[in-house]
C-alpha cells in the first residue's frame, strides 16, 4: 500500500507540473482575422460599392507592392479578366451565368488557375498579391464590389444585374487547385453613406430598390464571410483611415510614416448626415445585416 501511495503521489506531482506548463504558454487570440499564421499570397477585397474599393485601389497604385507588380502586368489583367470581364461576360468566371450561351467553364476555371500559378511563380515569394486592387484601364474588370457593374448600362445586361458579384467560393477552389493560400478583408461602410455615395452615381428608380439590393448584397457576404472564416485577413471600416497594421504592411509598406502620409493624401471621409433617423422597414433591415456583418469581424 505505501508503494501504491508513493506512486500516486509522483504521479499527481508530474500531473501539476503539467498543468503549469500548459498554463505558463501565451494564450494566442482565436479571432479569424489572424488564424493565419502568415499573410495570404492573394487577398481580395469583399465589400458593397460604396464602401472605398477606390481609396483601396489608390493605395495599392502607391504603394510598393504595386511597383513590384508591374513586371507582371499582364498576368496580372489575365487573371482579373478570367475572373470577370464586363466587355466579354461569357468567358469569365463570374461573369458566364449573364451569357444566353455561357462560355466552357471549367475552361475558364483552368485559365484562372493557371494565372494564379503564373503570378505566385513570378513574383517575390513575401509578396501579397492583392487581386482587386491594381486597376487597369480599359479592361472590364472593375472594382468587383456587389454587386459589379450594378448600372444598367444596357438592354442586355439589365436581366443579370443583380446577380453580378463575386462568387468568392470559385476563387477559393482555383487558390486550392492553384496551392497558395488566399484570404480576404471585408470592407464596410455606414448604410447612410453607402447609399448617398451609390445612389447619386446609379439609375437606381427609387430609393426601395437601392435599399433592397444592397441588403441582398449584405446577406449574400455574410454567407461567404460565414464560409471562410479562416480566410478572413481583416476588417476595414470605411469611416476610419486605413491602418498600417491592417492595409499597410499587407500591401508592402514598411515605414508607417510613409503610408500614413499616402493615406492622408488620398483618404477623404464623407460628411454627410445619418439617416438613423428614417423611418423605413427596407433601411432599417439594411442596417440590421450590415451590423451581423461586422460582428463576424470580432470572431
Amino acid at each position: 500500500m505505501a508503494v501504491f501511495g508513493i506512486q500516486r503521489t509522483h504521479a499527481a506531482a508530474a500531473l501539476f507540473l503539467i498543468c503549469i506548463v500548459v498554463l505558463r504558454r501565451p494564450l494566442q487570440p482565436t479571432t479569424a482575422a489572424n488564424t493565419q499564421a502568415k499573410p495570404p499570397r492573394f487577398v481580395f477585397l469583399i465589400g458593397l460599392e460604396g464602401t472605398g474599393h477606390h481609396l483601396y485601389s489608390d493605395l495599392v497604385a502607391k504603394s510598393p507592392t504595386f511597383t513590384k507588380l508591374l513586371v507582371s502586368q499582364y498576368d496580372m489583367i489575365q487573371l482579373q479578366q478570367s475572373l470577370y470581364n464586363n466587355k466579354n461576360r461569357v468567358n469569365s468566371l463570374w461573369g458566364a451565368h449573364c451569357g444566353e450561351t455561357p462560355g466552357n467553364i471549367t475552361a475558364i476555371m483552368n485559365r484562372v488557375v493557371s494565372h494564379i500559378k503564373v503570378l505566385d511563380q513570378h513574383m517575390d515569394s513575401t509578396l501579397t498579391i492583392p487581386i482587386n486592387g491594381p486597376k487597369y484601364p480599359k479592361t472590364g474588370f472593375g472594382m468587383m464590389s456587389y454587386p459589379t457593374y450594378s448600372s444598367l448600362d444596357n438592354e442586355g445586361s439589365k436581366r443579370c444585374a443583380l446577380t453580378k458579384y463575386p462568387n468568392i467560393d470559385l476563387l477559393y477552389h482555383a487558390c486550392h487547385s492553384a496551392q497558395v493560400t488566399c484570404g480576404h478583408i471585408y470592407l464596410h461602410r455606414d448604410p447612410s453613406q453607402v447609399l448617398r455615395s451609390t445612389t447619386i452615381k446609379r439609375r437606381f428608380h427609387s430609393l426601395t430598390e437601392a435599399l433592397h439590393l444592397y441588403t441582398t448584397m449584405l446577406h449574400v457576404i455574410h454567407g461567404q464571410l460565414l464560409a471562410y472564416p479562416s480566410q478572413l485577413v481583416s476588417c476595414w471600416d470605411y469611416s476610419e483611415p486605413p491602418t498600417f497594421t491592417d492595409v499597410g504592411q499587407l500591401l508592402g509598406w514598411q515605414s508607417q510614416v510613409e503610408f500614413d502620409q499616402i493615406v492622408q493624401e488620398v483618404y477623404r471621409i464623407s460628411n454627410g448626415e445619418s439617416m438613423d433617423d428614417f423611418d423605413d422597414p427596407y433601411f432599417h433591415s439594411m442596417q440590421r445585416a450590415h451590423e451581423r456583418n461586422k460582428k463576424l469581424c470580432e470572431r
